[in-house]
């Protein structure tokens, strides 16, 4: 182009002295606007490939996502299996164990058969909080809430591992303060308090 206007200019003199500087003018507008429109094109060819690359990795999250869903899934499920599963002997050891319970036993024995009922029914206590925790992962949980005195939760609590301290020549025991006995009521869900205490 810059060829054709210095072969123009010296075939028309006229036109050198009048158009030359609005031609070359023109000329500079006009590798401007190249210019300008390869910049354009360049950007858009970059934002078409950052689109692309954007699009790819939303598909490998969506990918991983469904991976990762499914995964949890199938674990919550298998935690639901097994604690169906040791809940349905454990009901059946509970029931055994309020039976022999009403039976004439010595005392030693009665204490001991009520404090294997009560590690039985702490045992389905936990296997529906495993349950529970389930539903708490979906944002769905359940308190139940119930008055009793503090004492009643310590000798529930230390009933349980009574034996077990025992057997590793642990002494337990527990005491509530004779002025606070009466006044000592608590409300709360009383067996995820019983929980935390063992």
């Amino acid at each position: 182009l810059t060829y054709l206007i210095a072969k123009n200019t010296n075939n028309h003199p006229s036109f050198a002295l009048d158009g030359s500087a609005l031609w070359m003018e023109l000329v500079c507008w006009l590798n401007t606007f190249v210019l300008l429109l390869a910049l354009g094109f360049i950007r858009i060819f970059e934002q078409q490939d950052e689109v692309h690359k954007v699009r790819k990795t939303n598909q490998q999250l969506l990918t991983e996502n469904t991976v990762l869903q499914r995964r949890c899934q199938h674990k919550d499920d298998t935690i639901n299996t097994l604690a169906h599963e040791i809940r349905t002997p454990m009901q059946s050891l509970v029931v055994g164990f309020e039976v022999l319970k009403a039976t004439r036993l010595s005392k030693q024995k009665q204490i001991l058969v009520r404090d294997m009922a009560l590690c039985g029914s702490q045992i389905m206590c936990n296997m529906n909080a495993v349950l529970e925790a389930q539903r708490l992962g979906h944002g769905k949980v359940e308190l139940h809430f119930t008055k009793f005195t503090a004492q009643d939760l310590l000798k529930h609590s230390c009933s349980m591992v009574t034996h077990l301290a025992s057997s590793k020549a642990i002494s337990l025991d527990w005491d509530v303060h004779p002025d606070t006995q009466l006044d000592c009521m608590v409300e709360g869900d009383f067996h995820r308090l019983s929980q935390v205490l063992v």
